[in-house]
């Protein structure tokens, strides 16, 4: 993974990155200096790209994948359940800390409770 100064980087190049399936890029709020985010670059996951008409060929598909990150596709499904448990959800809710966000995330904060243990506002 490399740093990179966000002023030498130019829109052409970002463009040219996330249309290559290879390499990867991203701001983070941490390691710049205050108010000024890092971008960072780096290799791609190997799915990158890849497209699947459902959320069950995307399991699938992904399952296929080796490596540290081959359990996504059990992550994608166990999400995807989550998010189909609160289809219909409409309106505004808090979070314990008191974040404002919509109902259907609440939803799906609180059904995801028992394997998320705390989603933080930045």
């Amino acid at each position: 993974m490399a740093k990179a100064a966000a002023e030498r980087i130019s829109l052409r190049d970002i463009v040219e990155v996330a249309q290559d399936p290879s390499m990867r890029t991203a701001l983070t709020p941490f390691g710049g200096r205050a108010g000024r985010p890092r971008r960072y670059a780096g290799r791609s996951v190997p799915w990158k790209g890849k497209r699947f008409k459902s959320r069950s060929e995307a399991v699938a598909g992904l399952a296929g994948f080796k490596g540290p990150k081959s359990s996504v596709g059990a992550g994608l499904d166990k999400a995807g359940s989550i998010a189909d448990a609160c289809k219909g959800v409409k309106g505004v809710a808090t979070l314990p800390d008191g974040t404002l966000v919509p109902a259907r995330a609440k939803c799906m904060y609180d059904k995801g409770a028992k394997t998320i243990p705390q989603i933080r506002a930045i």
